[in-house]
């Protein structure tokens, strides 16, 4: 029964994470390079928050024109969601942000056991004043972020029940 998938079976493992003392400039970096849009803040090998892309660029200042006309299609990853001039002072000193003033504190998380459905919902009915766009998954064993569930994730369950509707 697919609604008994647990979110253990479906998580993305081992989810990259940050302390609350690095900067917007490290978490741009480890989002970037493990292409996430989001990262659990771990601190004394806890769950204290949570950082996404979103977060960081409300905190950047816009980009002039010419900079966007410049910079056209050869952007990054990440750059095509905000472009970041890192010859601007001031977006250079947002950088320098430490992410624990950025951070959603005590994010939604949810145990390895938990049904992939209430995920899904919890997702799916986030409202505009607690818009939820990852949860992180906590092992119900160790207590540690073992994984992270996204759209991403949870829209490959979906194709998968999809697949197996569709061989009926």
């Amino acid at each position: 029964d697919s609604a008994m998938v647990k979110v253990a079976d479906i998580m993305r493992e081992s989810p990259t994470t940050i302390n609350k003392e690095d900067t917007l400039s490290r978490a741009l970096e480890l989002m970037e390079q493990n292409e996430v849009r989001y990262l659990p803040v771990i601190e004394k090998g806890e769950l204290v928050g949570l950082v996404s892309d979103f977060d960081i660029a409300s905190q950047l200042p816009p980009p002039d024109k010419d900079f966007v006309n410049r910079k056209g299609a050869e952007t990054k990853f990440l750059e095509n969601l905000f472009l970041i001039n890192r010859e601007d002072k001031d977006t250079m000193a947002v950088l320098g942000y430490k992410i624990g003033l950025t951070m959603t504190e005590d994010p939604i998380a949810e145990g390895t056991e938990t049904r992939w459905l209430e995920v899904a919902e919890l997702l799916y009915n986030s409202d505009a004043g607690e818009d939820i766009g990852a949860v992180p998954v906590i092992d119900d064993a160790t207590e540690r972020v073992s994984g992270m569930v996204t759209e991403r994730e949870i829209l490959g369950v979906i194709q998968t029940l999809g697949r197996m509707v569709g061989k009926r």
